[in-house]
């Protein structure tokens, strides 16, 4: 990764430098990752200015990525799935970034936007066919490529409230997860005796 070093300009750029990310972006920002953030330039509603010497500058933009410093699958086969807590290998990137999507979504500004979930692996970031996207395997060998998360809201807002009305059921009575491997990294291991 190339370094960009700074002229001794300022005591604070004397021995200044930092990492361009000419690997890990490109000049123009990712389409689908970039949204607008409107600014009132100092005026009221009916276009009076109100406030002084607020506008002008250029436009910022921001950008929603999810990075993951680990490693693991961008690859679902169903929503159910996603929810399915005695599945040994769940998706939980995908279910996560998905529940940024369907927040995002619900944004009274956001409302019929094309929203593209992406998952960033920092460990794969540099490998040769570099892919963020998240994919829906439909069948052994067969995946289609989440494009929009709009067709995949109402089945995921269904199983987060399934998965939300069983943890707050006074009913339900309060298990640890089936498998030891998630409680070998866990540091409240200790409180539950697990």
């Amino acid at each position: 990764m190339a370094i960009k070093r700074f002229k001794p300009i300022t005591p604070g750029t004397r021995q200044k430098s930092v990492s361009t990310f000419t690997e890990v972006t490109t000049e123009k920002p990712e389409r689908s990752l970039v949204v607008s953030i409107s600014r009132t330039g100092g005026r009221n509603n009916n276009g009076r200015i109100t406030v002084r010497h607020i506008g002008g500058g250029n436009r910022i933009k921001y950008r929603i990525i999810d990075y993951k410093s680990g490693s693991g699958t961008t690859t679902f086969s169903s929503i159910e799935s996603l929810f399915n807590k005695e599945e040994k290998d769940r998706a939980k990137a995908v279910m996560q970034v998905f529940m940024y999507c369907w927040m995002y979504a619900h944004l009274t500004e956001n409302k019929g936007k094309t929203i593209q979930p992406g998952i960033y692996y920092v460990r794969s970031l540099f490998a040769d066919p570099f892919a963020p996207s998240v994919y829906h395997r439909i069948e052994r060998g067969k995946s289609e490529k989440v494009e929009d998360f709009s067709g995949y809201a109402q089945a995921f807002e269904e199983g987060l409230r399934g998965c939300l009305d069983e943890i707050f059921n006074p009913e339900i009575p309060f298990t640890q997860t089936p498998t030891g491997k998630a409680c070998s990294y866990c540091p409240f291991k200790g409180i539950c005796g697990k």
